[in-house]
């Protein structure tokens, strides 16, 4: 009867370990995906379209500020400067950095250019 019983636990334990090494053994292989080329003409697209539409959005706001008298300028610069900084921390390839750079340094002087052009004629006023 001992005998019996562990016949019967060691057929037990042997199925679970085959068992269980078997499933090891049947690991599904992953098929190598494409991924796709960042800096393709399809993949770079969008990134450019953002930024399109980032300087659109610029523009208009300069636009604004050069009809806006120098005691309300701050708004608008302010406005300039929250779009510069959005396209600043845009995450785009590699192949788009002198487009991103660019872009930041055209900002960068109209944003510069835009307070002291109000203060010159400020300055012409009083002198």
């Amino acid at each position: 009867m001992c005998n019996k019983k562990l016949t019967i636990r060691i057929i037990i334990i042997i199925t679970v370990m085959f068992l269980s090494l078997s499933a090891c053994d049947q690991l599904k292989k992953q098929t190598p995906m494409n991924t796709p080329a960042p800096c393709s003409k399809e993949n770079i697209l969008e990134e450019v379209g953002m930024i399109e539409k980032f300087m659109g959005e610029f523009d208009d706001i300069n636009f604004v500020a050069n009809l806006t008298q120098q005691e309300q300028l701050a708004g608008p610069i302010l406005e300039l400067q929250k779009v510069r900084r959005l396209v600043e921390y845009l995450e785009l390839p590699s192949c788009l950095d002198t487009l991103k750079s660019s872009t930041i340094e055209y900002m960068d002087n109209v944003i510069i250019c835009t307070e002291p052009q109000k203060l010159d004629t400020k300055l012409t006023i009083f002198s």
